[in-house]
Order: structure tokens, then C-alpha cells, then sequence
């Protein structure tokens, strides 16, 4: 009896060990490498399509990203799409859509931040034609300054240069392209 309680605790001290080095293995993102899904509410298919959304990590230094403005990177976060054989414009408003629709409460408690979530964006259009990826949103952008101006010109940018089609990218929030909203050259 003994011997088998012995023989059980070992058991037990071996699974966590694993089960540790498995949670902690995880945290050491390669650079530049896409994340798991926010929202993996999907079943195991490995015939879905998937996207990203592009979120930042503050102070990030280009470890887990490209790196933007103020030390800061902008990160790959994968999704997947709910529909079977959409074409690339479809997926981009999808990724547009889940982008404007993603609230981070609070900076300072994620990884990965939004910051067009105080915003009041909505997308109008998203399509590509001839290589350039055109997005019309609508509502108001709101941004904390000169380190939230290249975090929300990043977040937008990257989300529609993601596909390979894609050689350039025009983006304008009512009508007004977005680097003359932020007085950038573009």
C-alpha cells in the first residue's frame, strides 16, 4: 500500500512538472510569429480560413511584432472565420469588423492592447482591387496622442496589408485618408 501511494505521488509530481513546462513553453513567442485567437470559439477544423487582427503589446521593443512608435509592437492575432470559402475582401471586412468590435477595458491588465477601442469606427467598405486594399470607416477616432497615433495607424495598416494580394493600402475614416487625419505623410 505504501508503494502504491508513493508510486501515485511520483505520478502526480511528474504531470505537473510536464504541465508546467508545457504553460511556461508558451509564453516565449517567437518574433514576429502570429498568436492564438482571442476568441476560439470555433471546433478543431483544419480546413478553416483564418485572419488576423492586428492588437499592441506596449513597450514590446519588436520582440513579438513589428516594432512601431514609442517602443511598442504591433502583433499578429489570429481568428477564424466562421464562413467556408470567402474571398480575401470578405475576410478583411471580417477582420475589420472583429477589430472595431474589440473592447479592452483596461490597458494596463493585457498583453495585447486595442487601442481603437475608445473609438467609434464602424466599418463601411472593405474591399481589394488591383493589389490596393481600400477601407472606409466611419465614426470618431479617438486617440490618447503621440504614442496612440502610430499604434492605431499600425493596427489599421497591418490588418489590411495581411493578404497576399495586397501591395498597398488606403484606409479613410470619413472620407479623409487616414495619415492626413494623423498630419503624416503617406
Amino acid at each position: 500500500m505504501k508503494k502504491q501511494f508513493i508510486l501515485f505521488s511520483l505520478s502526480i509530481l511528474l504531470f505537473i512538472g510536464c504541465t508546467n513546462q508545457n504553460i511556461s513553453s508558451n509564453n516565449n513567442l517567437p518574433n514576429q510569429q502570429p498568436v492564438s485567437t482571442l476568441f476560439d470559439d470555433s471546433e478543431d477544423d483544419s480546413n478553416a480560413i483564418e485572419y488576423s487582427i492586428f492588437l499592441i503589446a506596449l513597450e514590446d521593443k519588436g520582440l513579438n511584432g513589428k516594432e512601431i512608435g514609442c517602443g511598442d509592437s504591433v502583433v499578429s492575432v489570429i481568428q477564424t472565420s466562421p464562413e467556408k470559402s470567402p474571398t480575401d475582401s470578405e475576410l478583411m471586412s471580417e477582420a475589420f469588423t472583429t477589430l472595431l468590435n474589440f473592447k479592452n477595458p483596461d490597458h494596463t491588465q493585457s498583453a495585447y492592447n486595442n487601442f481603437l477601442d475608445k473609438s467609434t469606427l464602424k466599418l463601411v467598405s472593405a474591399e481589394i482591387i488591383n493589389g490596393v486594399a481600400k477601407v472606409e470607416l466611419s465614426g470618431q477616432i479617438s486617440s490618447g496622442g503621440v504614442c496612440d497615433d502610430p499604434r492605431i495607424i499600425a493596427q489599421l495598416e497591418e490588418t489590411a496589408a495581411q493578404f497576399p494580394e495586397v501591395q498597398s493600402v488606403e484606409i479613410f475614416i470619413n472620407n479623409k485618408p487616414l495619415r492626413q487625419i494623423f498630419n503624416l505623410k503617406g
